[in-house]
């Protein structure tokens, strides 16, 4: 959905499971994707991932390595964080909502349905702040987008303000 959107060429990682079948293979790799060992740190898939944002082209990485239950949100993964603060890349936040059920886990085809997704502001690493800490704003970011899918703007933008959106942990 999020490669449907953007302006420019996208590169994505996507689990090395996907890749087995010939034509899943072909398919990702004519998209740009690259696998990667989810359960391991793969060091191939973060050199490819360094080199991307290296060269200055996107990269789309879903944080949480994984889909979740409707209305949750995992946590991020320190790969993504450190990626950003090792090249200097900004992370754009994004919430989407509604995709499981146009093409949720143990379905064999996609659906036709609605999805809803709300891109953020980019979120430049600072000089002074770890992967944990750059993970926790990225985390907070998305909820307040999410927070902002399922309610309003203003709501939304309050809630954070005062540190109260809701937790979409999956």
């Amino acid at each position: 959905i999020i490669g449907t959107m953007a302006r420019r060429p996208m590169y994505y990682v996507a689990k090395k499971e996907l890749f087995r079948h010939r034509f899943t293979n072909w398919l990702l790799t004519g998209l740009g994707a690259f696998p990667i060992d989810r359960g391991a740190a793969d060091a191939d898939a973060m050199s490819t991932a360094r080199e991307v944002l290296e060269r200055g082209d996107v990269l789309l990485i879903f944080p949480a390595g994984t889909r979740i239950r409707p209305g949750g949100l995992g946590n991020a993964k320190r790969g993504v964080g450190r990626l950003a603060l090792e090249t200097g890349a900004p992370i754009v936040p994004v919430f989407i909502d509604g995709t499981g059920a146009i093409f949720g886990k143990g379905m064999n085809k996609p659906k036709a349905g609605k999805s809803k997704v709300v891109f953020g502001a980019p979120l430049w690493p600072s000089d002074d702040e770890n992967t944990r800490r750059y993970n926790a704003r990225i985390e907070a970011a998305v909820t307040a987008l999410g927070d902002e899918a399922l309610t309003d703007y203003w709501t939304s933008r309050r809630r954070a303000a005062q540190g109260t959106n809701p937790r979409l942990t999956g």
